[in-house]
């Protein structure tokens, strides 16, 4: 596999007169096309000083636009025979004076990467801390500035083969039910390492499991392609180390922390990372079937659920309704009986209650019974 490299090259100029030599006046007037077509017989330089010349930029589209910088990425060919990389083009207005800069792109975030399925579990490792594109917007320690450059990175993307994968961080941030599960890779940088016994013949330890994310929100898992790695392995995977990895099935929230009792593998293919959280609104009235929609925890946030009673139960301490969704997800209610067993009013209200009926209570998830559970506060209707 061949490894992936950024190979930077700039040839920045900086005069009064920027406009008249490229005929604009403006970013806001200025086009990806009316840079492509500058960009022609400019002079790229490598670390070593070796020059090389642009013949031909094409198929230009825009990554980001601002007042004061226009930044665009286009298909790049060089003197060198070089044809399938990226040229990116940045046209700055600093203190009234314009500045413009070409990089040059290896990257498999624009490159179809046809040999991804021959690689190695060694390959993988070697290049394990994400593509290089998204490793340079992780270093951003401003988080709206780093937040922003991953914006600028999806909004770039011209292969429809890249995938844009959320990391465990934005997920336990959003306080998603749910994550992963077939075709939807999760992102995450390893912070912690379990290992096996030692074998008592060879005095060898395997990986066992990995803990992706941060205290904030994780997910534990075993990752079949580390399963032949032996702690103290020269290329054994490090904390530190991130991925993107698939699960065969959706892993369970619980209390931000996603724990699959089902192996795990990474993903190979063009990736993004999207890290940035977006909460959802949570509402003061929903139906089961909206709640099971929108797929977040509520917390302890105390809401009006309606749904159709599939089941009651009851016992000394507690009345259990079975709420139901149309596609058969189900929540189950209880109502405390310390609320209820000295009330004839609401007993009686809870024997009429049948399968079918249609009911709205006041309480919130969590409790005695679990994050899972609806612990009923009143009774609505």
């Amino acid at each position: 596999m061949k490894k992936l490299l950024i190979l930077l090259f700039s040839l920045l100029i900086s005069f009064n007169s920027y406009g008249v030599w490229f005929g604009l006046t403006s970013i806001e007037d200025t086009t990806c096309e009316d840079f492509q077509k500058k960009a022609k017989g400019a002079k790229l330089k490598n670390l070593f000083g070796v020059e090389f010349k642009v013949l031909k930029v094409s198929n230009s589209r825009e990554i980001s636009r601002t007042k004061d910088k226009l930044v665009c990425i286009g298909d790049l060919r060089l003197d060198n025979g070089v044809s399938n990389t990226k040229l990116r083009m940045e046209l700055r207005n600093e203190d009234g004076k314009f500045w413009y800069q070409y990089k040059q792109e290896i990257n498999s975030n624009y490159d179809n990467q046809t040999e991804s399925s021959k690689q190695t579990v060694e390959d993988i490792i070697s290049g394990s801390t994400n593509l290089q594109n998204t490793l340079s917007c992780k270093e951003i320690t401003d988080k709206n500035k780093r937040l922003a450059c991953y914006d600028s990175l999806s909004d770039g993307l011209t292969s429809s083969n890249v995938k844009i994968i959320p990391s465990i961080t934005k997920l336990a941030g959003e306080k998603h039910m749910f994550i992963g599960g077939p075709g939807k890779p999760i992102y995450g940088c390893i912070y912690q390492i379990y290992y096996t016994n030692e074998d008592p013949l060879t005095g060898k330890s395997k990986i066992n499991i990995i803990s992706i994310g941060d205290s904030k929100g994780s997910a534990t898992f075993g990752v079949k392609d580390f399963k032949d790695f032996y702690k103290g392995d020269e290329k054994i995977p490090k904390i530190g180390d991130c991925f993107a990895f698939l699960t065969p099935y959706a892993i369970n929230n619980l209390n931000s922390e996603f724990i699959s009792f089902h192996p795990v593998e990474i993903y190979r293919g063009e990736y993004l990372v999207d890290e940035k959280v977006v909460k959802l609104r949570l509402k003061d009235k929903i139906t089961v079937d909206e709640y099971f929609e929108q797929g977040v925890h509520y917390g302890l946030e105390k809401i009006e659920l309606t749904g159709i009673v599939k089941g009651t139960e009851s016992n000394e301490y507690w009345f259990k309704i079975i709420l139901f969704s149309e596609n058969n997800k189900q929540i189950y209610t209880y109502y405390d009986s310390d609320k209820w067993k000295d009330n004839d009013s609401i007993k009686k209200k809870l024997i009429s209650i049948e399968n079918g009926d249609s009911v709205s209570l006041k309480g919130y998830f969590g409790g005695n019974q679990g994050m899972s559970s609806f612990s009923i506060i009143k009774i609505l209707d």
